[in-house]
């Protein structure tokens, strides 16, 4: 029995799911587009994050589960949601909606390289990261890592936070020390690791502005000790003089964007503050119509480099189970995803080896002419890219 971490009606086996295709890298693992194959789900789409847990060490498993956790927990039409997570092997799936315009960032790339010149998206797309982020930090959590590849969309121009594995709880008064995040977007005070709160968010909040408006970060080609460099030694960021902006754009990134995190406005202060610069935000359809355009869906985009890690990661797949002992048949280990015991788990996995019964020769031989076989389809990279990655999906791992 494999045990879900969510009690939910949504399916909770691998075999329930036909992996489609791979469209991004998320926190911990590669995100796929699949397909629900259980009746009552039938041609349902949703976006499948797989998570190896062998390949973590304990404090990235502690930082996994609490991804889950948080994804599990949250009710905001702004927040990404979790369907249901569950183990396979040693894997972890987390089955999401399939959010099918990507994040901000990949549109930014595909259509917007120059970055975006209408201060009505701007003001959109922020105001939706902004209600978001208002949801955590009334619940005491600090996201950490805001920025334009973890603000997704769907095609009808929804606006979701993604990427929840380094975020932190908060209690009244307390901040954290911890150097974490993505060196462009992090505040002064996370880089120096002086303490930081609620703050963070909000100046990670004003690079990301920046980075819409511009279509890439500050900084964002440097090596990442240069980006910490610049950070702690330049005066913040801002939107170029040259660029013809409103006074109320680049009021709302100077403020995000102050240098002492206590001076730093509160969301709710931001909306106060700044209310000429959100009168220019619209709803969804705008974003649909304007932003989001004739753009194609994720899954129709083929990122060949998407693709390599995708089959990088079936044949090893593959490889493991042909050289793996199958675990007593009558007997599948269980992971108690409540109780954290990820990292024995691995351990108990990684000593087993000989331990194991042997299963049935038949099935064996079985197993490993199906794998050999799949292998030899990945390293061939022909044909129908879909061909090649139902040969995880269609089977239990």
């Amino acid at each position: 029995m494999v045990e879900s971490y969510q009690q939910t009606e949504w399916p909770a086996k691998a075999s329930h799911y036909r992996l489609a295709i791979p469209i991004g890298m998320g926190s911990f693992g590669l995100v796929w587009k699949a397909e629900v194959l259980k009746e009552g789900f039938i041609g349902r789409n949703v976006a499948i994050k797989i998570i190896d847990l062998e390949q973590f060490q304990d404090n990235s498993i502690d930082e996994i589960r609490k991804e889950i956790s948080i994804m599990s927990t949250c009710s905001h039409r702004n927040v990404v949601s979790c369907h249901v997570s569950f183990i396979e092997g040693t894997d972890l799936w987390l089955v999401m909606p399939l959010l099918s315009a990507g994040s901000c960032s990949d549109i930014l790339k595909l259509n917007y390289p120059q970055g975006i010149k209408d201060e009505a998206i701007i003001a959109t797309i922020i105001k939706e990261t902004l209600n978001g982020l208002q949801y955590f930090h009334e619940n005491r959590q600090i996201h950490r890592d805001i920025k334009a590849g973890n603000i997704l969309l769907d095609m009808d121009g929804n606006v979701y936070i993604s990427d929840f594995g380094v975020s932190a709880s908060l209690k009244k008064g307390q901040k954290r020390k911890t150097f974490v995040g993505s060196p462009c977007w992090m505040a002064p005070e996370v880089m120096e690791q002086t303490g930081h709160d609620f703050s963070a968010d909000i100046w990670s909040l004003g690079i990301t502005a920046i980075e819409i408006a511009n279509g890439e970060a500050p900084y964002q080609n440097l090596p990442a000790m240069k980006v910490i460099l610049q950070i702690i030694n330049n005066a913040p960021p801002a939107l170029s003089k040259h660029d013809k902006w409103d006074q109320s754009f680049r009021d709302f990134v100077t403020d995000c964007l102050q240098r002492d995190g206590t001076k730093r406005p509160t969301i709710e202060q931001v909306f106060k503050n700044h209310k000429k610069f959100f009168a220019k935000a619209k709803n969804a359809q705008y974003l649909k119509d304007f932003f989001i355009q004739e753009l194609p869906e994720v899954f129709q985009r083929k990122d060949q480099s998407l693709i390599y890690q995708a089959e990088e990661y079936l044949s090893q797949k593959v490889k493991q189970k042909v050289k793996r002992v199958e675990a007593d048949m009558n007997n599948p280990i269980q992971w108690n995803l409540d109780s954290g015991d990820y990292s024995e788990i691995v351990k108990k996995e990684k000593q087993k080896n000989g331990k194991s019964k042997q299963v049935l020769e038949d099935k064996q031989q079985f197993d490993a002419a199906h794998h050999v076989n799949a292998i030899k389809k990945s390293q061939a990279r022909q044909g129908d890219t879909d061909e090649i990655f139902d040969d995880l999906g269609e089977e239990e791992c």
